[in-house]
């Protein structure tokens, strides 16, 4: 408001016209009902190329032609996920549930001025949620007891599989649909299947896994509400310590019920990506085709079937088939622990941590549960895995 406003003020005084106060402007400018634009998070890379391409007169046929087959699985995508959520609300033997992470949630979290470049400590959340009941789950951590990759998130979800299996009665099975992004180092990746391929083989309740992948840019996930509700509620509130996460997240939600929150500890996290290599050992399909796995669009895992169903197409729904479990047979294979201890910070923002507790901008009394993170000197602050989506069309 304050730019348009002096340009308001500049096109005034260029005419030689006084100009009215700011608050006689504001007042008059909303009574226009007008609104500025808020950008979405996350934007489709292609689609904004062709609506630049249009205007500027350089749309050619080999253009309209991709486009028109992105529209197609578009469509095809969203009438999929539509449709798999209204069978799961009549057929009690399916599920239907997204999964995603959260921005990271920095701590201490609040507006003070002092905060702003100090270091601050990360704490993730990954919410599941379900498309019947519009149950969330939400699994967090702090950065000491893992990272934000492919190991931690297929362990959240491996987790969520093992929880709703023991909700089963005696004799039920389940077909469990779930959607994501195509974030590759998060989901899109073969820790990612081969966690789904064994929790399919080994949880009594399962019948089969079917994972799809929403397209870049036109995600509408249920567990994309729950964060915007979550984003919501920390707004204007002042969160200083890890642990106060767990208990606002919980209080984020009232309705249709309060968001379910576990607090993962390092040795929660298994090893699913040591495991890739056991059940992915190969490149080709059973035609000997390669796996084009930044392309997928689904795969689907059956209970005492040893290949895995992958499509490239929602729209076409081809498919092709690859062989599982190469190297060992299925009984022979343990999954083991991610960490044997917490992670380090680096000394850089642990030191502007215990200045933050120095100068009593973080309360006396989380003071403790800060300097009792673990820190070296031999750590450097890095960028944890991306959590950009794959836009790569093949």
């Amino acid at each position: 408001m304050n730019i348009i406003y002096n340009d308001y003020k500049k096109g005034m005084d260029d005419t030689g016209e006084s100009a009215v106060s700011f608050n006689v402007f504001r007042n008059s400018f909303k009574s226009f009902n007008l609104a500025f634009h808020k950008p979405k998070k996350d934007k489709c890379g292609l689609c904004e190329s062709i609506k630049n391409k249009t205007a500027s007169g350089d749309m050619n046929a080999t253009d309209r032609e991709s486009y028109l087959t992105y529209m197609n699985e578009k469509y095809a995508t969203y009438a999929e996920y539509k449709e798999d959520t209204k069978e799961t609300k009549e057929n009690a033997s399916l599920i239907v549930a997204s999964f995603d992470l959260q921005r990271v949630l920095t701590t201490p979290h609040s507006d003070s001025t002092l905060m702003y470049y100090a270091r601050k400590y990360a704490f993730y959340n990954l919410t599941v949620y379900e498309n019947r009941n519009g149950r969330g789950t939400c699994y967090v951590w702090g950065e000491c007891d893992g990272r934000k990759g492919s190991t931690e998130i297929s362990t959240c979800v491996s987790l969520w599989l093992q929880d709703i299996d023991k909700e089963l009665g005696e004799h039920q099975q389940l077909d469990i649909v779930l959607y994501c992004d195509n974030c590759p180092g998060q989901n899109k990746n073969r820790c990612m299947f081969s966690m789904l391929y064994h929790n399919c083989q080994k949880l009594p309740g399962v019948r089969s896994i079917q994972l799809k992948f929403l397209l870049t840019g036109h995600t509408y996930m249920g567990a994309h509400t729950v964060h915007s509700t979550i984003a919501t509620f920390i707004k204007k509130r002042t969160i200083m310590a890890p642990s106060q996460w767990p208990f606002v997240i919980e209080m984020a939600r009232t309705n249709p019920s309060p968001l379910l929150v576990r607090k993962l500890e390092y040795s929660d996290f298994e090893d699913w990506e040591s495991l890739q290599d056991n059940y992915f050992p190969k490149t080709l399909d059973c035609e000997g085709n390669r796996i084009r796995w930044s392309a997928l669009r689904e795969i689907k895992f059956t209970k005492g079937y040893k290949c895995a169903e992958i499509w490239y197409s929602s729209y076409t729904k081809d498919i092709s088939r690859t062989d599982m479990l190469k190297r060992r047979s299925f009984d022979q294979i343990q999954v083991y622990r991610a960490y044997s201890k917490k992670r380090l910070i680096s000394e850089a923002k642990f030191k502007d941590l215990m200045n933050l507790c120095k100068k009593m901008v973080i309360p006396k009394n989380f003071h403790e549960e800060y300097s009792s993170l673990p820190h070296s000197v031999q750590e450097h602050d890095h960028l944890d895995e991306s959590d950009e989506e794959d836009g790569t069309q093949e």
